[in-house]
């Protein structure tokens, strides 16, 4: 068959004992290469409760989250991704050693906040952030944090809307800021995570959920 006449036309042109690469799935390579930079945020005050950073800047020590995480307090528990999965569960996570995180920077405004660590592990890198890349409605998005306290759970979904100078609220809070709204989903731990690009670029931060979409 034609089929076949192609297969070994292929295979006559492949030097003797050449292996072919297997293709990795490129979603499987997102969360590989940058699960080990999103931490399980603890607040000791108790008004944000617990969620998601990731880090931006190794030499620094400096961890994005979501200003809802980090309210009400300057100091919060940090822990990375631990190398024995049994140690991921969050009830034997949060009895392991942590790191302590200083809140250096807030804005309110946009949910943001910035946490400072003294030390990294080295199988953690910087995020990479791509703020000039223009996001497809339509296109998919991918997620890693904590919903629910299920600690460094992946999820994917598509990217429904772009929306400028959006304005939200909590309780006792308004925000405003560009929103990217999709359909990974979300829970309470999600909150300061990174939402990456199929390039496993960040593009956005998981701040909220309500019934129009997820952001």
């Amino acid at each position: 068959s034609e089929y076949q006449k192609i297969k070994n036309y292929i295979s006559s042109k492949e030097k003797p004992g050449t292996k072919r690469k297997k293709y990795k799935g490129l979603s499987q390579d997102i969360y590989k290469n940058n699960a080990n930079s999103v931490v399980y945020i603890g607040n000791p005050a108790g008004k944000g409760g617990m969620g998601s950073g990731f880090l931006i800047d190794k030499k620094e020590g400096l961890i994005l989250t979501n200003w809802h995480v980090i309210e009400g307090t300057k100091k919060v528990y940090v822990w990375f991704k631990p190398d024995d999965p049994s140690k991921m569960d969050e009830n034997v996570l949060i009895t392991q050693p942590r790191l302590d995180g200083e809140v250096i920077k807030k804005n309110k405004n946009k949910d943001l906040g910035l946490v400072k660590v003294s030390t990294v592990p080295k199988k953690a890198k910087a995020l990479n952030i791509n703020n000039t890349q223009s996001i497809s409605v339509g296109s998919t998005a991918y997620s890693i944090g904590h919903p629910s306290g299920l600690t460094w759970t992946f999820n994917s979904g598509m990217v429904t809307q772009v929306r400028k100078s959006y304005q939200w609220r909590y309780r006792n809070s308004r925000h405003k800021a560009n929103v990217i709204q999709h359909e990974v989903p979300t829970n309470p731990g999600n909150s300061g995570g990174p939402l990456f690009n199929a390039t496993g670029d960040v593009i956005g931060v998981n701040s909220f959920k309500d019934s129009k979409g997820e952001a």
